[in-house]
């Protein structure tokens, strides 16, 4: 195809307008990522549920250590240039092509600067083995970095539903891949395959649903606003990235075992929220972007979207703290019994963390990166002394100064993310404001449920736990007027983008009354 030809071009780039329904669409392409992200997680879980009763901890805490090290460079190796495309108004594609063979270069330049420092980081571990897990687990980001421009044009254009079916497929066959190997005792090899094959299979996932081909010219000149809008978030991503530096100090002092059940932990927790919290925010990112014109309906989007998060993560992150020994002992088995404090921990953070950095979409859409910049090396400074002052209490320690950090720096966040901005304090407070009265509800109605009834088997635990939190956390959204209205609200956004009809997006009665009350 020619993508030369501009009109050609424009099948690429251009992004949905107003008149298409923006609520219609951001909803239809939430629900339908979050569908097939939920099935992506029953597939992870089940990965997760094998690979642990084959492998051991340790296993896992060796490539944990080389990806400890990756993932200090796998915030910053598009140098926000993938944000830059989806907040751009308008693009072409001599600017994209530049853009791809820039984010291919670093990706590249990337994953030789780790295989040369493979020696080095056996060194720093005391553990040879890392020499030639390094190589492998380095492709990634290369492959990553070629990945950036078709990831975003597709994100430009509302498809997450695309990239939703990639991410399934990619998860279903590298996971399958991991466990074969496992099973005939490739022992942490089928870890690394895993990981390498999950990378380059979503690579030509996102290539196939975008069939752009960049043009073989690279024009730094012409991408100046790009680089500069990606410099200002790749700075703050670089900062942020610092923050990962936790599996390398808990890698370094406390061993790969123990690293092993750190990782596990966080990706146990972190795994399912970010299955239902990220096609929220896949959609939100273009949608919101196209509205810095418009305040009054920005300010609905947003509080629809902030809503809808604290709905979804708060009532998850307060069940796992409920309940980190049964969900140990049912996905993991008894081997991992240690790893449930680490559960309780950051199940704490999955509680707070979605709803709190709902905030950054104001800052992306308005392109006040800067801004991010900022408030991400506040952040970032002091988690890293907490978290260097935190070594004396292990592992554990380092994992609650995480929960700690992010209570601390809030309120400065929550300021300067919403200063200027068609959003106020109050419309964020009152947008989670019944899901935080239900998620207490349900916290302490567990507690006492778990006291006064105890379960022996962890799985029947589980579910009569699921029940308990069902019933007490949706009982305030059904006796309160407001909870009734906000979930009718929910319900009819759903129906309404699965039946296909138009949703409107201007002022409403209901719009009318959230504004008034989100301004008291």
């Amino acid at each position: 195809m020619n993508t030369k030809n501009p009109d050609s071009f424009k099948q690429f780039s251009s992004p949905f307008s107003s008149d298409d329904g923006l609520r219609h669409k951001s909803v239809r392409g939430a629900f339908f990522m979050a569908t097939t992200g939920g099935v992506e997680f029953v597939v992870r879980l089940g990965a997760t549920l094998i690979l642990a009763r084959i492998l051991s901890p340790e296993d896992f805490g060796l490539v944990a250590m080389v990806m400890a090290l990756t993932g200090l460079v796998d915030l910053v190796k598009d140098l926000g240039l993938g944000m830059a495309t989806v907040q751009r108004k308008d693009i072409t594609h001599r600017e994209i092509s530049s853009l791809f063979w820039i984010n291919m270069s670093v990706g590249g330049l990337l994953a030789l600067a780790f295989l040369a420092i493979s020696p080095a980081i056996s060194w720093f571990y005391e553990d040879s083995r890392l020499i030639t897990i390094t190589p492998p687990l380095a492709a990634t980001l290369l492959w990553g970095g070629m990945a950036v421009q078709h990831e975003a044009l597709l994100t430009r254009q509302l498809k997450q539903g695309h990239l939703a079916v990639i991410r399934l497929s990619t998860t279903l066959l590298s996971s399958a891949g991991g466990i074969v190997l496992a099973l005939v005792g490739f022992g942490y090899w089928s870890l690394v395959v895993r990981e390498v094959t999950r990378s380059f299979i979503y690579l030509l996932g996102v290539w196939w649903a975008c069939r752009w081909m960049p043009a073989f010219l690279l024009r730094p000149k012409e991408v100046r606003g790009f680089l500069s809008f990606g410099r200002d978030l790749t700075l703050g991503n670089f900062v942020n990235s610092i923050t990962r530096i936790d599996g390398i100090l808990v890698g370094k002092f406390f061993g790969s075992e123990v690293l092993g059940l750190y990782r596990q932990a966080q990706n146990l927790i972190s795994t399912p929220v970010e299955q239902l919290n990220g096609p929220v925010f896949n959609v939100a990112q273009p949608g919101i972007s196209s509205l810095q014109s418009e305040p009054d309906r920005y300010r609905r989007y947003y509080q629809r979207v902030v809503g809808f998060v604290a709905l979804v993560t708060m009532p998850l992150g307060v069940f796992a703290v409920a309940y980190p020994e049964d969900l140990t002992l049912v996905v993991l088995g008894e081997q991992w019994l240690p790893v449930a404090p680490f559960i309780a921990v950051f199940a704490v953070a999955a509680a707070l963390r979605p709803t709190m950095a709902t905030t950054s979409l104001v800052l992306f859409s308005l392109g006040r990166a800067k801004v991010m910049f900022y408030l991400t090396l506040v952040h970032s400074l002091v988690l890293t002394l907490l978290m260097f002052a935190s070594l004396p209490w292990g592992a554990l320690g380092i994992a609650t100064v995480h929960v700690a950090t992010s209570i601390i720096t809030f309120p400065v966040t929550l300021h300067y993310s919403l200063k200027e901005s068609p959003v106020s304090r109050g419309v964020f407070f009152s947008a989670i404001k019944m899901s935080l009265i239900s998620t207490v509800c349900m916290g302490v109605s567990l507690v006492l449920f778990r006291l006064m009834v105890p379960i022996e088997s962890p799985f029947s635990s589980l579910l009569a736990g699921c029940a308990v939190g069902s019933i007490t956390y949706l009982l305030p959204w059904m006796l309160l007027p407001t909870g009734r209205m906000e979930l009718r609200l929910i319900l009819e956004d759903f129906s309404n983008a699965l039946l296909r009809r138009a949703v409107r997006t201007g002022p409403s009665a209901v719009g009318k009354h959230q504004e008034s009350r989100a301004a008291t």
